[in-house]
């Protein structure tokens, strides 16, 4: 039996995005994704919380606020992290994009 997993980091920001836009409740209220011609930005509250970075393999979300939380909280769920000039989050599959959100909301509400 063949197992379908979507791994493109494409596939995955659009699952991500409409996890986000698609409920208000559980702080996700707070929490949006905008798109520019090259540039995803999540957002919380209106400032900018961490950027997506598409990849072949992944979803990579780079932490401008909250890192130390990310990789605190990424650590206990399925989530890979690594450190750059800021915490990176690696979203490897499209069904990891429940632990991406529930990470999100945390961080915006410990920072909140």
């Amino acid at each position: 039996m063949v197992e379908d997993r979507i791994t493109d980091g494409e596939r995955i920001a659009t699952v991500l995005q409409a996890e986000i836009d698609g409920r208000e409740t559980g702080g996700l209220d707070r929490l949006s994704i905008d798109e520019s011609e090259d540039t995803m930005t999540v957002r919380f509250n209106g400032q900018t919380l961490a950027t997506l970075d598409p990849r072949a393999d992944s979803l990579a979300i780079r932490f401008q606020r909250g890192g130390e939380t990310a990789r605190a909280t990424a650590a206990d769920a399925p989530l890979q992290t690594e450190m750059e000039d800021e915490t990176v989050v690696h979203v490897e599959s499209a069904a990891a994009t429940k632990q991406a959100v529930d990470l999100l909301v945390t961080i915006a509400d410990r920072i909140a």
